[in-house]
């Protein structure tokens, strides 16, 4: 294998480095976004407090109309009526609604005027103030100013009614203020003529509006629509995104100024950007640790891997020495010699198998891995020559799968193997060597009766298994398996696909 493949690439780190200022970059550019991004969630947010304050005065003036009503249903079906059955129809309705001071009844036929308060207010002195039409008005300044919801109700008899509910701007403002406690925002009620209904500072309650937001109310009257804007507000000194609604009360337009403060938002914000920059600080430190572990394993896999050549090499060479044993040669000699006595055609055939044996040997002593096919049919040759050594005493049974032929394993591993049982076994007629090969989930499997011999060198097993293994460790993350259970001998090879094939080709040029 060529190393110049696998030498750690000295520009990684300046790579690195460049990819970290493009990070830059990018981060930078992203800010810009981010930024946009934050300002278009910064209006987003401010509508969406906007809303939900409003919809929340919306709601209680809403409820506040809610009792008038009721009462003129209860006057519908009860024309006379006990005080006492009347206090307690207002009770119920002053304890649902903390906002009302106090619920009065006007019988015009009689004049009669029966007032329901929570606590004791200047009574109504004269019921024609009260206005006739069904529109809420402020119908009393001194001493504390009201907001009165009034309905009238005529009866087929003759009889007339007319009933109010009562919100003192005191009491208003105090529900308001402990109701919008929690929020970021403050809202100022308007009525259509400018006069400030509710608002968080008490003295401005009752006085009239002024410039730039006379101006926004009059607009909204008039169009019935938003208004947004930024200004500086007078109650808090400091600069507010504002928004006027329209609030459709019994026919009146008011409306409803609700005011964020830009310091709020702008916290948030600033905290959005802190927090992007510390990420983005996080991701280059991040990136930058990545790379490192990256250089450094790719410094340690070329160490490995220049190792594992190195010990290839030398595996290469032992094996080459290790196949044209003396031992294997004499042997092979000896049955020769004995043939040509005895049968001439099978000599002829045993001369044949032993050239083709060593032929193998010369091409493959340089190749690392080899094709399965080339593998079984290396060691069928290698079996025959064995075979007329034992005769009967050994057998061997090759059921490997056609379609794995092309794929690839350490050379001469197959033949270590079956060398392996016959050199460390125990081969009699009454004991044969029994050996079969075949294929099974992905690996080539050798396994033998296992019946070890005592003057076996055990080391050499082990030292053919640790040239496969490295060969393995090399070309592939995968191990090989060798174990006995029970009286077999089990060992699986690993195939490799044939793509690795160019590896081959590389070590072989080396």
């Amino acid at each position: 294998m060529k190393l110049h493949h696998l030498r750690p690439q000295r520009g990684v780190l300046a790579t690195g480095f460049i990819l970290l200022a493009l990070f830059g970059v990018v981060i930078f550019l992203v800010g810009r976004t981010i930024n946009r991004i934050a300002l278009k969630m910064n209006r987003t947010i401010v509508n969406e407090v906007c809303n939900n304050h409003y919809s929340a005065l919306q709601g209680e003036i809403g409820k506040s109309l809610r009792p008038t009503e009721i009462v003129i249903d209860f006057l519908s079906t009860h024309p006379v009526f006990s005080r006492e059955e009347a206090t307690l129809v207002t009770d119920v309705l002053r304890k649902s609604d903390p906002k009302i001071s106090r619920i009065w009844i006007q019988d015009l036929t009689s004049q009669r005027t029966e007032l329901f308060v929570k606590e004791t207010y200047t009574p109504l002195t004269d019921p024609q103030t009260i206005p006739a039409d069904t529109q809420p008005s402020l119908y009393r300044t001194q001493p504390v100013p009201y907001l009165s919801f009034v309905r009238t109700l005529r009866m087929p008899d003759g009889r007339c009614y007319r009933c109010g509910t009562d919100i003192t701007l005191g009491d208003l403002h105090a529900y308001l203020a402990t109701e919008s406690r929690a929020t970021k925002s403050y809202a100022v009620i308007y009525l259509s003529d400018g006069r400030i209904l509710s608002h968080p500072d008490s003295l401005s309650i009752g006085t009239m509006a002024s410039g730039e937001v006379l101006s926004s109310i009059r607009e909204v009257v008039e169009s019935r629509s938003i208004i947004r804007s930024t200004v500086r507000s007078e109650y808090l000194n400091i600069p507010v995104q504002r928004v006027y609604f329209p609030m459709e009360i019994e026919g009146e337009c008011w409306v409803v100024g609700v005011s964020v403060p830009e310091i709020s938002i702008g916290n948030e914000i600033e905290d959005f950007h802190r927090y992007t920059v510390m990420l983005s600080l996080l991701a280059v430190l991040l990136f930058s640790a990545l790379l490192t572990l990256y250089q450094r394993r790719w410094k340690k896999e070329y160490e490995l891997r220049r190792q594992a050549e190195k010990e290839s090499a030398q595996l290469h060479l032992q094996q080459v020495i290790e196949q044209i044993n003396p031992h294997f040669l004499f042997n092979s000699l000896t049955s020769l010699y004995a043939l040509i006595a005895d049968d001439t055609r099978l000599a002829r055939e045993f001369v044949l198998k032993l050239s083709g044996v060593y032929r193998y040997v010369l091409e493959k002593g340089k190749a690392t891995l080899s094709r399965v096919g080339d593998e079984v049919d290396f060691t069928l040759q290698y079996y025959f020559l064995q075979k007329i050594r034992f005769e009967n005493q050994i057998e061997m049974r090759i059921e490997t799968d056609k379609s794995s032929d092309d794929w690839l394993i350490p050379s001469m591993s197959l033949q270590t193997l079956v060398e392996n049982a016959i050199k460390h076994n125990k081969i009699t007629p009454d004991n044969p060597l029994r050996i079969r090969i075949y294929t099974q989930n992905g690996n080539l499997v050798i396994e033998n009766n296992y019946t070890p011999r005592r003057d076996s060198d055990h080391r050499s097993l082990g030292t053919g298994l640790d040239r496969i293994r490295t060969i393995y460790r090399f070309y592939s993350d995968q191990e090989i398996s060798a174990r006995t259970e029970g009286d077999v001998f089990r060992c699986m090879l690993p195939l490799l696909p044939p793509e690795k094939e160019h590896r081959k080709s590389d070590s072989s040029s080396d």
